[in-house]
């Protein structure tokens, strides 16, 4: 798996558990603190993966980090056969196509949207462009906003007020990042909530300034409004009624917010806890200021990387290797005869000399073929080694060994 594929596990993961610190404290955060924090939560993600990733912590590395090479297959008798074919489609190119059908379909939204506004004629009133098309609902979008044109004059102008209050708090420009996120964490579902919480949150925050107006006629013009009205709702918008977000919008009007800024806090704690938890210590590092008398005694292991610039390479690429361990590995004959199969996942490390080194068998699997998946690749001849920011270095591997019968 890539160091890109992982990037964007780590930065979901940091994601979802940013929500969920976001719920817990909620309640006692005002609208606009709310806006903020869903606002931040993949930028906070993106950010601390960067962030993380750019800083070489020495002695420190995933622990599940680790390239995958193609598995190849070995047989008893003359029949053996590679299987380092690769899958039709990867993991990279399985997400950029998912990105590509959310990005197509946020464009589409794009310009349903513009098309609306571009074929209705509208009537310039400060910098807004007023819209008042029949069958449509009232909803707006950034200085655009459509006002059903059935409300009486008086109905149309708190509307009109209501939906100013969106363009004015800058909602569009919510919607549209929260959009964008979308498209670049598509397979994350937390987001289908984090949209939802935003277009509650963009209405919540109008209708508490609209009621500290209106008071109580605001509430019940709300209610009128919804009982006589069922029009086409346009998504990315800030839309005047929801349904099903009625009863709770004019429950939290009357409803004062415990604010508590401290506890923006806590969030980022959470994301720095998560990226903690994922680190573990793999061993002693050398200190640069040693004693060069004392390395001389004890050898200081080498840092061990699992993405670099450049990595390491068989002499002569995958099919060498392939054919080298095909030629070399005698299925043990016990294990032949009794028919015992299996795949041998062997990790070891290429030094930053090329050497083999620190192979293990990481799977349960039959003793006799792990002991000659393990012989096979310690005999395996120097690699090409791997490079880091001009430095040669050390790189860990994993190759599935299968062991099967013709």
């Amino acid at each position: 798996m890539s160091q890109i594929s992982w990037n964007l596990i780590e930065m979901n993961v940091l994601i979802l558990m940013l929500y969920i610190g976001y719920v817990g404290i909620r309640r006692r955060l005002s609208f606009a603190q709310r806006r903020t924090v869903l606002i931040g939560l993949p930028v906070v993600a993106v950010t601390t993966i960067l962030i993380k990733s750019g800083i070489d912590i020495s002695g420190f590395s995933y622990s599940l980090q680790v390239v995958e090479l193609s598995p190849i297959q070995v047989g008893a008798g003359a029949q053996m056969t590679t299987l380092g074919q690769t899958p039709l489609l990867s993991l990279n190119q399985l997400y950029w196509i998912g990105a590509l059908c959310f990005g197509l379909l946020f464009v589409f939204r794009i310009a349903k949207i513009i098309t609306f506004f571009h074929k209705n004629d509208s009537k310039k009133v400060e910098e807004y462009r007023i819209y008042k098309v029949k069958g449509k609902t009232s909803f707006s979008f950034f200085n655009y906003i459509q006002i059903t044109p059935s409300l009486t004059s008086t109905e149309q102008d708190i509307v009109l007020e209501h939906e100013k209050m969106h363009v004015k708090k800058r909602h569009s420009v919510d919607t549209i990042f929260i959009e964008i996120a979308h498209v670049i964490f598509w397979f994350n579902p937390i987001f289908f909530f984090i949209k939802r919480e935003m277009v509650n949150l963009h209405e919540y925050e109008v209708d508490a300034l609209m009621y500290q107006k209106h008071k109580v006629n605001y509430m019940k013009f709300l209610v009128n409004y919804a009982l006589g009205l069922n029009g086409t709702h346009y998504l990315l918008t800030s839309r005047f009624y929801n349904q099903l977000t009625l009863k709770k919008r004019i429950k939290i009007m009357k409803t004062n917010i415990r604010k508590k800024s401290w506890l923006l806090s806590v969030i980022p704690l959470i994301g720095m806890l998560a990226i903690a938890v994922q680190c573990t210590k793999e061993g002693d590092t050398s200190d640069e200021r040693t004693d060069n008398r004392i390395e001389e005694i004890v050898e200081v292991p080498e840092k061990v990387y699992e993405d670099v610039e450049i990595y390491p390479e068989y002499d002569g690429g995958q099919t060498a290797m392939t054919n080298f361990i095909i030629e070399n590995v005698e299925y043990p004959k016990a294990a032949s005869e009794e028919g015992v199969e299996g795949i041998a996942y062997v990790q070891f490390v290429v030094s930053s000399t090329g050497a083999i080194k620190d192979a293990v068998v990481m799977n349960d699997l039959d003793e006799r073929l792990a002991e000659e998946a393990l012989r096979v690749v310690e005999i395996m001849p120097n690699w090409i080694p791997g490079e880091n920011k001009g430095k040669k270095v050390a790189v860990k591997f994993t190759l599935p060994i299968s062991f099967k019968l013709s």
